[in-house]
């Protein structure tokens, strides 16, 4: 027996199968089982050397042959008469560096990350609720929501947008439409002739600048035009010359801006209206607006907010059509800033695409820009991007974020809710879970994000393709 051990020992069994004697290993299990139609003898194991990689099957085979080995054959030797106890210890065999032995557990360790990990300052989980649906909602896209007016102001169009919509007006065009609230719960229609009409109407965004004007850009029949009013209930139209489809209020009046269709070519420029009443504008003339890439590329400015040197600007810059249109590397987030938005500067291309909206924290001057990525700065001109929690989900694109001190809610449009949390500033990020009741089932698309006495207001849409109706839910922090 010491014998067999020894030679055990000695060979440390990783061995060829091919040169096993299928005899001999049977003779053995004759033994162990205590069988007598074969001898006794422990097989003889010839071993063809050490090799240098480790096939796991032989590894298997060979720990099995020595289990049996040190656990059964001491006990064929001691039947019968009384033996001293035999040491069945088998002491770990010393190789070189690339050989494993097989009676040793293998032990590994998890590579570095190759990539910082991602903050653990969560914002706390949400309570969300859907307002109950209202016939006023019916058929009804919304587009924004501000705080203003009564309270809450959100605005929108109503109608046959597309095919799959089933309520149109009387001559099957669109309508716009205003709703107010005090608390986001109670929500009232607001119809006034200068947007109620036989043609064609919309709102496509809302603003509210000094002293709560409110100045919501849109169509009336083929013509862009501005709905002005000081309350959300009396409204206004205007025609302004030239004027883009998104504005924001600042601390002096408002500010327009978007894209012009350029003189030469098939590109855009950027463009940027400024006014300090919502009834005269002056567009603003700068190189840095100007696509220099080539005849077919376009500049335009989809997102402005307060911050770094005054004011920091986002958007496209790309191919007007064509091959290689809204891909990475070929589109990319463009960035400008200005101290007055009177003269900017544009500052060096991020590698992006789909660029959303960005939004400046009233209370550490963090800016936050939403694209296909989600990106932090201190002061517009250093841009870092952040993580989210699943970082292999991303929203289409962004319409907008509100912000609630150092947390941040974010709302996008996706084939499935778009809803982001953070609760840093925009660090990092996680998304609000799809299947939440209050959004499960409802097919939900976040358009706007507003917040009001400690709580979230969500608007947009629900439901299936036929049967889109507005909606509003409504978020507290659970804590």
């Amino acid at each position: 027996m010491s014998d067999v051990l020894q030679r055990v020992r000695d060979a440390n069994p990783i061995f060829e199968l091919d040169d096993v004697d299928a005899t001999e290993f049977e003779m053995a299990l004759a033994a162990i089982e205590g069988r007598g139609d074969f001898g006794t003898e422990p097989p003889r194991i010839r071993v063809a050397g050490r090799i240098a990689w480790l096939r796991p099957t032989l590894v298997a085979a060979g720990a099995a042959v020595l289990v049996i080995l040190a656990i059964a054959v001491p006990i064929l030797f001691l039947r019968g008469e009384e033996q001293p106890v035999a040491d069945t210890t088998i002491p770990a065999v010393t190789t070189t560096a690339q050989v494993i032995t097989p009676t040793l557990p293998v032990t590994t360790t998890s590579p570095t990350p190759t990539t910082a990990p991602v903050p653990v300052a969560l914002a706390p989980p949400m309570i969300w609720e859907r307002v109950p649906h209202q016939p006023i909602f019916e058929g009804a896209t919304i587009f924004r929501v501000v705080n203003g007016g009564p309270g809450l102001v959100a605005v929108g169009s109503l109608g046959d947008w597309n095919t799959f919509d089933t309520f149109s007006l009387a001559d099957g065009g669109a309508q716009a439409v205003v709703y107010v609230s005090p608390d986001g719960y109670e929500w009232e229609r607001i119809d006034s002739p200068a947007y109620v009409a036989d043609t064609y109407t919309a709102m496509w965004d809302v603003a509210v600048g000094p002293d709560g004007l409110l100045v919501a850009p849109g169509q009336y029949d083929n013509e862009t035009v501005l709905y002005l009013s000081s309350d959300g209930i009396t409204w206004e139209r205007i025609v302004p010359e030239g004027f883009a489809w998104d504005v924001i209020g600042t601390e002096t009046g408002f500010l327009g801006f978007g894209s012009v269709i350029r003189a030469e070519g098939f590109g855009e420029n950027a463009a940027v209206w400024m006014s300090s009443d919502g009834r005269e504008w002056t567009r603003i003339e700068d190189d840095a607006f100007l696509a220099t890439e080539g005849d077919d590329w376009t500049v335009g400015i989809s997102g402005v907010t307060a911050g770094g040197p005054g004011l920091v600007a986002i958007g496209t810059s790309g191919l007007s059509g064509g091959t290689g249109t809204g891909l990475p590397g070929v589109d990319r987030m463009a960035v400008w800033v200005s101290a007055d938005g009177m003269e900017w500067e544009r500052l060096a291309d991020l590698e992006e695409v789909n660029p959303g909206t960005v939004s400046g924290d009233p209370e550490s001057g963090r800016i936050i820009a939403l694209g296909a990525h989600m990106w932090t700065s201190a002061d517009g001109y250093t841009w870092t991007k952040t993580e989210q929690k699943d970082p292999t989900i991303q929203p289409r694109w962004w319409a907008s974020l509100a912000w609630d001190g150092e947390r941040v809610v974010a709302g996008g449009g996706d084939v499935n809710l778009s809803l982001w949390t953070s609760g840093n500033r925009g660090e990092n990020w996680s998304r609000i879970d799809p299947n939440d009741p209050a959004f499960d089932g409802h097919r939900p698309y976040i358009s706007s994000v507003a917040q009001i006495g400690g709580m979230f207001v969500a608007v947009g849409q629900a439901g299936e393709y036929t049967q889109e109706v507005g909606a509003v839910w409504i978020g507290v922090w659970d804590e």
